[in-house]
């Protein structure tokens, strides 16, 4: 999707709209998931409390070892997270930060509209036009907000850095990625909304032009 997204803005004339895009990069995603806030999440998706119980307590009070060249190293508490190795790992990520998705879907400002076109009738030919509002593309721990314009990536910034400081999530915005239909090869400020959980007010990032390449999802 986010191919056929810069597709678009670049290639088709009628399309005047902006496109900004600002890859994020979240660190030990696992390891910082709150059990606090993970119970919190599964009680919203209306989980029996009995299954809930169960899923806090694989994760509660357990010992870690770390497999070496020489030998088990000796056990260690583990005090946070979940195991990245663990099956059920994936799904209860997903369920972590599906309110910080449902908010970005839901309340986010200006996103850019992906067009496409269905054919309706051959003789004569005739189309139907679809437009479909996309504010993030996010798989796993791979975060990449996407606004049709400034003030729209500022929301969704905002909105991120709060969730991520209520959930102990690890955000290195020195790693962001910013690509930009506007402003590329310049310094961009982006100016977060007023909150006591965000700490820094402003973000600045460097924008690259739409044709140039970057990694996503790991690639």
């Amino acid at each position: 999707m986010l191919d056929a997204i810069i597709h678009q803005r670049r290639f088709d004339k009628t399309d005047d709209q902006e496109l900004w895009i600002v890859s994020q990069d979240i660190s030990k995603a696992f390891d910082s998931i709150d059990l606090n806030m993970l119970k919190l999440a599964l009680i919203r998706l209306h989980i029996p409390p009995l299954l809930i119980k169960f899923i806090i307590n694989l994760f509660t009070r357990r010992n870690n070892k770390i497999i070496t060249h020489y030998g088990d190293t000796s056990g260690y508490r583990v005090r946070v997270g979940i195991d990245q190795g663990e099956i059920i790992s994936p799904l209860l990520w997903v369920i972590y930060s599906d309110p910080l998705l449902t908010t970005l879907n839901r309340e986010a400002c200006d996103p850019f509209l992906l067009k496409s076109s269905a054919l309706l009738d051959y003789s004569p030919i005739e189309y139907e036009q679809h437009n479909l509002p996309v504010s993030h593309i996010t798989f796993m721990d791979d975060s990449t907000l996407i606004a049709s314009s400034k003030r729209g990536i500022e929301d969704r910034l905002s909105i991120t850095a709060e969730f991520y400081t209520l959930n102990n999530t690890q955000a290195n915005s020195a790693k962001y990625i910013l690509l930009s239909s506007e402003q590329f090869s310049q310094t961009v400020v982006f100016d977060l909304f007023p909150s006591p959980l965000i700490p820094t007010c402003t973000l600045t990032l460097k924008a690259l032009a739409l044709s140039k390449s970057f990694r996503f999802l790991g690639v």
